[in-house]
């Protein structure tokens, strides 16, 4: 559970705007998974200007001969071979071939599309969609390009306020299958939602998608990856998104650019902060940001950028030196031509793909539904839980796609079989998302997404042509898992204590790095760093709904042991140490603290400094200061606190120990006259199965909790919690007073101190009992079964009773008496709403079985089995843990059994 810090701790924010890129996980940021594969200019599928329609048929250019003078100008890339592809270039969608489809003002297409499922499959009733150059400037006074018109809420993205020239926008469709691959890890059968997921092509030969395979796989020669993580900045509550278009300079995940200047700084390397791993590689700038066609362009003559600069001579001395196709060529030109060239020298040719895990909420749905927009030039296809919802294939202006979250929950997007597609069968995760776990039927027979499930989206994007890199990208998607390639993240927390012993179990989004583990604990160990912080609430203001104040703690990790790999879910691992405040007291992590890595700063002027990452520095070989990081297996380091920290659950399990400790073959009487009448009272003869015993119930007192020794405090008052009172004269007669604990029997619960409890079961002078006693300790709600046997296996009777009603159990377990000075104290679960403590959340409950059969008969002599079960319930209560402090408790479901032989020596009638 991720719990946002209102209070205490600040967040060191990372600027998305500036010098990009900007590839680490950004507090308040929809942060998406990326891998971006960089490609030389000379592939087959790129860099071949089919945006345009260039065949010889064409006789708006060249006078029909387009061909012919591209061969004839001998361009490398351009030659037989390449114009000999003419299905793959003309079947791209635009303007001239008339090929594809184009796109409404409503977003939708002007013919039905086949590759997508049945409720997606919208026709435009709308005018078409036109991109274009605007008459208006942007506030620099640099060229706007955007849409002429459109109509709202249906497209996103820039719009002009009037247009210099405009275009239909045109797309390529069914370039891609309908579904995606997934690949389950051959060890594990788990999949990998980044490394395990394959787009597969229709095999049409569609807008230069020969080696389609290629775009988006590793291992082909072609290909070099790097693995990232996408930013989108909070633009207003709840939406976050990115804007890159030839407005301002266009989209480069490889390059490092002044987006002031346009002027290209440097690659996007590792040590760049360009990647977040250890696979980080490109070819390199090979491009120029214009556009260059190896053809007599009509319009080259009069050409300019976006800041006004003539291009035509820079074009023509790239196509001097070799041309768009000649992967040298791009920065022969740039050096040649100062300041313009290296403000357009640029590595494009590239594709993405990107990944989100994301939890649907029906509540996020109103008032406007959850959105995933993308915006862009060439082609884009995204699909959800492996089926496809959004298909851009093709070299294209900017064209718009959208993907509602509500439609295709109301639909069971990837849950079942879509009749337009059929004939591929189930969705690729149908097992993983259908129907009695991410799905759920409707009472008219259909399925939609269940609430509060995760889901998963992909996204792939390929920019192959040179002139532009437009990608504009918005979402309100509440929820996301955290990134795999960003820093490392505690995705959430758990102490479990087990007989007193405590555990913390991290489950973080990226496995660590070996010497991260190593220096976790030589830290720990040392007593000198404390590798990971701990927040908890010492003042919650009830009013305004959130905490106040936080005390910073340091925990010292002395080990962590990896415990599983829990695929998408991330990866766990088991620590422990000991939580230090500033004053190096030592503390116990509680229910509901906040917990993050650590990491170092020791800057006093610096919003995230505090007194904990300033310890995250050691002294080298050379006696220099020098900082420690908490590094990913992948590379990626932890460099500021996350805005969304991880609570911590506090889980109790201990050990459930039922004793019976009274061993007395001779009891005083037991009066069983008004038991008989009840039996032979009912239909069957029978008592009812809570009428065969008593129930004595005893809320632990704070003594319990801060003597430190909580084994040796039920020993010495062991008779005092269990025991049951001294008769009158020496025997209980038909009911005895139960002073200072409550009873629950077949009249109901009794008893509350001060007001007496009414039982059956006594002790005499000696303190010998009337009733065989059963004893065990709870802080949850419960169930409890005993039988009983004769030393033959036949059946004497049986106990059935619960407290299972959690109002019940915490009026039960709250006493105002041996807990006073507990009321109205709260603790903060994951949520922050407050919870009034139950005390010490504890009580020892003892089952008094009578002497006596089902029928109402005393018991005769001999030997007696008695079988024990005892069930408690998965329970969360605020409980007093010592030292005047309070925890939130998640306590798991439990089971316990117990036998054991008692003998009875009837004694009177």
């Amino acid at each position: 559970m991720k719990t946002k810090l209102v209070a205490g701790l600040s967040v060191a924010f990372v600027g998305l705007f500036g010098l990009t890129p900007v590839h680490a996980d950004v507090a308040g940021a929809a942060n998406l998974d990326i891998i971006v594969r960089d490609f030389p200019v000379n592939h087959p599928d790129f860099e071949n200007f089919s945006e345009e329609y260039i065949s010889t048929g064409d006789g708006n250019y060249c006078g029909g001969q387009c061909g012919n003078k591209i061969l004839a100008k001998n361009y490398p890339g351009y030659d037989q071979a390449w114009y000999g592809l003419a299905p793959y270039h003309n079947s791209c969608g635009n303007g001239r071939s008339k090929a594809g489809a184009w796109i409404g003002q409503d977003g939708k297409p002007n013919v039905l599309n086949p590759y997508l499922p049945t409720y997606l499959q919208g026709v435009t009733t709308a005018q078409e969609l036109k991109y274009g150059e605007c008459n208006d400037k942007t506030a620099r006074g640099w060229t706007r390009r955007g849409y002429e018109a459109y109509q709202a809420g249906a497209i996103s993205g820039a719009k002009c306020n009037g247009n210099f020239w405009a275009n239909t926008v045109y797309y390529t469709p069914g370039m891609v299958q309908s579904y995606l691959q997934f690949i389950p890890d051959p060890a594990t059968g788990e999949l990998d939602m980044l490394d395990g997921v394959k787009i597969l092509g229709t095999g049409a030969p569609l807008c230069d998608n020969q080696f389609f395979d290629q775009w988006y796989s590793d291992g082909n020669g072609w290909s070099k990856r790097s693995n990232t993580v996408l930013v989108l900045p909070s633009v207003s509550t709840g939406v976050y998104s990115i804007d890159y278009n030839y407005s301002n300079g266009g989209y480069f995940p490889l390059d490092i650019v002044d987006t002031n200047t346009q002027m290209r700084i440097d690659m996007a390397t590792k040590a760049n902060g360009g990647c977040s791993t250890e696979q980080c590689e490109q070819w390199g700038p090979q491009t120029l940001s214009i556009f260059c066609p190896p053809y007599d362009y009509q319009y080259a003559g009069d050409q300019t950028d976006m800041m006004g600069s003539k291009t035509n001579a820079l074009c023509n001395s790239w196509l001097a030196n070799g041309g768009p196709r000649t992967p040298t060529a791009a920065q022969a030109a740039a050096n040649g031509a100062g300041t313009l060239g290296q403000q357009h020298l640029r590595n494009y040719g590239f594709t993405m793909m990107g990944y989100a895990k994301f939890k649907y909420h029906s509540k996020n749905q109103t008032p406007n539904h959850e959105i995933f927009e993308f915006t862009g030039d060439d082609d884009m296809w995204i699909f959800v839980d492996g089926v496809l919802a959004v298909d851009l294939g093709g070299t294209h202006l900017a064209a718009p796609g959208r993907v509602d979250i509500e439609t295709l929950a109301a639909n069971g997007h990837g849950c079942v079989t879509d009749p337009a597609l059929a004939v591929l069968g189930a969705p690729p995760l149908a097992n993983k998302t259908g129907t009695g776990e991410n799905c759920q039927p409707k009472g008219d027979g259909s399925v939609h997404w269940a609430d509060n499930t995760w889901h998963h989206l992909h996204f792939f994007y390929a920019d192959r042509q040179s002139d532009g890199s437009n990608m504009y990208m918005k979402t309100s998607l509440a929820e996301l898992a955290p990134t795999k390639y960003g820093q490392p993240t505690v995705k959430d927390a758990a102490v479990t204590v087990t007989d007193g012993v405590a555990t913390t179990s991290l489950i973080l989004n990226t496995p660590l790095s070996q010497a991260t583990i190593d220096m976790m604990i030589a830290g720990g160990n040392s007593g000198q760093i404390p590798t990971i912080v701990v927040a908890h609430c010492t003042n919650y203001d009830a009013n305004a709904g959130a905490c106040a104040t936080y005390d910073t703690l340091g925990m010292y990790v002395t080990s962590v042991e990896f415990v599983m790999d829990k695929g998408a879910e991330g990866v766990v691992y088991d620590i422990k140490g000991k939580v230090k405040d500033k004053n190096n007291v030592e503390k116990s992590l509680q229910g509901g603290d906040m917990i993050a890595f650590n990491y170092p700063n020791n800057d006093p002027l610096s919003e995230a400094h505090n007194a904990w990452s300033e310890k995250m520095f050691v002294v080298n070989e050379l006696g220099q200061l020098v900082p420690v990081y908490i590094t990913s297996s992948a590379g990626k380091t932890v460099e500021s606190f996350p805005t969304e920290w991880a609570s911590t659950k506090l889980i109790v399990n201990p050990t459930t120990v039922i004793d019976m400790k009274d061993t007395t073959l001779v009891r005083p009487e037991f009066y069983v006259d008004e038991l008989t009448a009840l039996a032979e009272a009912s239909d069957d003869g029978m008592l009812k199965n809570n009428a065969t015993a008593e129930l004595l119930i005893t809320p632990l007192p704070t003594d319990f909790i801060d003597g430190g020794d909580q084994n040796g405090w039920l020993k010495d008052n062991w008779d005092a919690i269990t025991g049951a009172p001294v008769g009158a004269d020496g025997h209980a007669g038909a009911a005895v007073t139960w002073p200072n604990a409550k009873i629950k029997n077949n009249n109901g619960v009794q008893g509350d101190n001060g007001t007496p409890a009414m039982g059956r079961c006594y002790a005499d002078a000696n303190g010998t009992e009337s009733c065989s006693s059963i004893s065990f300790r709870t802080s949850q709600p419960f169930q409890v079964n005993v039988r009983v046997f004769d030393h033959l296996g036949h059946f004497i009777s049986q106990y059935t009773e619960s407290v299972k009603d959690p109002n019940v159990f915490r009026q039960m377990v709250t006493d105002p008496v041996v807990n006073a000075g507990l009321q109205g104290q709260y603790c903060f679960p994951d949520k922050g709403e407050p919870v009034q403590t139950s005390g010490v959340a504890e009580m020892m409950v003892t089952i008094k079985m009578y002497p006596i059969s089902q029928q109402g008969r005393k018991l005769g002599t001999g030997p007696y089995i008695y079988q024990v079960s005892i069930i408690k319930e998965h329970y969360k209560y605020c409980a007093y843990m010592g030292n005047g402090a309070t925890q939130f408790v998640d306590a798991p479901y439990q089971r316990a059994s117990y036998t054991t032989t008692r003998g009875y020596l009837r004694r009177g009638n």
